[in-house]
């Protein structure tokens, strides 16, 4: 049966965007990571790793606008949506005008990121190391943050000299950054990059909305 749109309101709730980081590293990392499960509370990270060892934030450093095109993208890898709800969908989400229009496909054009974006991801990084830092949080013996972003490296990096990263005391180990489909990993010594396929964020993307419908 045909999920219709009026239903997927939400298609990116937090606990999307947390099965999808989980995803995403348990296919680069060389161990599994999990959803922490809801009984723990709030002072557990948003993910684990199996055995435990490592606790993973995971935070958007996206705004509004950005936020609605990654919605629309997904539209196309849901073979469910015809092209009028695509069209549709973007109608009413305001950004109508940014749709290219082809024969066989409908599909967003490119867009120039907003300068106000570099202090967007800034800030949800600080909002994480202030939780990392609450004093009933749990730590493990890694201590990691994943972010949705969507900026080229260099804007991350800007970004990333605007922090202090020691601000609140502790501060994370390593950070993931997945921006379209380039995952960055930041050691604080180096930055290191791995290029994901366009076919494998597809089937992650799968993946992780038929999880999402599991846990409802």
């Amino acid at each position: 049966m045909k999920i219709r749109l009026a239903e997927k309101e939400n298609l990116f709730p937090k606990k999307y965007y947390e099965c999808f980081a989980k995803n995403v590293l348990s296919k680069v990392l060389p161990y599994k990571v999990v959803l922490r499960e809801l009984k723990c509370g709030s002072d557990y990270p948003d993910l684990v790793s199996n055995d435990e060892t490592v606790g993973i934030e995971v935070t958007r450093g996206i705004d509004e606008d950005i936020g609605k095109r990654q919605k629309l993208v997904q539209l196309k890898y849901d073979k469910e949506y015809f092209r009028e709800e695509i069209i549709e969908e973007a109608e009413r989400l305001g950004i109508e005008d940014d749709l290219v229009h082809t024969k066989d496909f409908v599909y967003l054009g490119t867009n120039t990121m907003p300068a106000e974006e570099i202090t967007i991801l800034a800030e949800s990084i600080y909002k994480k190391l202030e939780r990392l830092n609450a004093p009933h949080f749990n730590l493990y013996e890694e201590n990691a943050l994943f972010v949705f972003c969507s900026m080229p490296q260099k804007d991350i990096e800007r970004a990333f000299h605007m922090i202090d990263w020691d601000f609140y005391g502790i501060r994370f180990d390593r950070v993931f950054l997945l921006s379209d489909n380039i995952l960055y990993v930041y050691d604080f010594d180096k930055m290191m990059r791995t290029e994901l396929s366009s076919d494998t964020i597809k089937k992650l993307a799968k993946k992780t909305r038929k999880e999402i419908k599991n846990l409802k």
